[in-house]
Formats: C-alpha cells, sequence, structure tokens
C-alpha cells in the first residue's frame, strides 16, 4: 500500500481513503507519508479543509478517483488543485515528531480514535509532548476549555487520526470559552 500511496503522492491525485474502524472514509489529496503515517489535504464538499494525519494501520483501502472524473476535474476548474499542499513542515517519522510539529506551530487538533465500538474524539491544544504520551488541554460538547488540571494524558499508540486547520475545529477552538469565564 505504501508504494501505492507514494505514486498517489507524486501524482497529486484525489484519493478515498476507506478505514478500518468506520464507515466515513476520508477524501484529499495525500501530501506525504511516513511508515507510519500519512498527510492528506483534506476535501469536503468540493472545498480544501485543513488536513488529516492517518495512520497507515487504520486505512483498509486506498481508492485514487479516475483519471478527469468528478471531484479533481471540479477542483482544477476552480483553481482547487493549485492550492494543494502545506505551509508548515510537519515530520511524520513518529507520533511523537508530528504531534511536536504540530504544537512548535501552535496549531489546535482533533485527536480521533478508533475502537471496535466506533470512533470518538478529542479537539483541543497541545500541552506537552512525553515519551510515550501527549498531554492535551480539551475543548468540551459546549464548547468550554478544561481547567488545567484536567488534562488529558493520550497514548500515542491509541490516535488513529489527527486533524488540523479544518474548519469544523477552527471555529469551535475560536468561540469557546474559559470555565472561569463561564461563571461570571
Amino acid at each position: 500500500m505504501r508504494e501505492r500511496i507514494n505514486e498517489l503522492i507524486e501524482k497529486k491525485k484525489f484519493t478515498e481513503f476507506v478505514l478500518h474502524a468506520t464507515d466515513e472514509p476520508e477524501y484529499g489529496y495525500p501530501l506525504k507519508a511516513s511508515d507510519e503515517w500519512i498527510l492528506v489535504h483534506t476535501v469536503h464538499v468540493f472545498h480544501l479543509d485543513g488536513y488529516t494525519a492517518l495512520r497507515m494501520r487504520e486505512i483498509k483501502e486506498v481508492v485514487p478517483e479516475k483519471r478527469d472524473s468528478g471531484h479533481e476535474r471540479i477542483h482544477r476548474f476552480e483553481g482547487i488543485k493549485a492550492q494543494v499542499g502545506i505551509d508548515i513542515d510537519l515530520n511524520l517519522s513518529s507520533s511523537a515528531s508530528l504531534l511536536r510539529s504540530l504544537a512548535r506551530a501552535h496549531e489546535p487538533v482533533m485527536l480521533t480514535f478508533f475502537s471496535p465500538e466506533g470512533a470518538y474524539c478529542h479537539l483541543g491544544k497541545i500541552i506537552r509532548i512525553n515519551k510515550k504520551s501527549v498531554a492535551f488541554k480539551i475543548v468540551d460538547t459546549q464548547a468550554v476549555w478544561a481547567s488545567e488540571d484536567e488534562r488529558l494524558l493520550l497514548k500515542y499508540e491509541d490516535i488513529g487520526m489527527i486533524s488540523f486547520r479544518q474548519e469544523y475545529l477552527e471555529c469551535f477552538v475560536k468561540h469557546a470559552r474559559t470555565k472561569r469565564a463561564e461563571r461570571k
């Protein structure tokens, strides 16, 4: 699969990524890959919507769009395909390296976890990179930041997908309140 992904990166090919744990595929343009992660410029309803790093082991199938069909043709005509890429250097060699790159860029992130029961995610900010886990400050479902003593320690091995610069995430984090501000 890695060889096929490298070919899609080289050709800048719109791709569907079918995941093992969910019925919802990810769509986008693969940008770079390592043995552990692939970085995708995410596409949502005909527009670029941030980035997702998919853990290789979570990918069941990689399905490139057929030449000159639907999405890719529209992206080319609308000038979207010319915008595909990233302006920060991400190190995909390990989970810690990838998260450290995002922490340095002060990027809020969405960490997605897959289990037999389904997928769940945490939105928030990276506080600290540890040897086997990341300290993470979350925004809850009411758009309220957790307090400093409510940090989560999340194991790298459990993270299946890391998203950033996506409209939903950016908007949610932008309008989140602190607990102190909520009490006033």
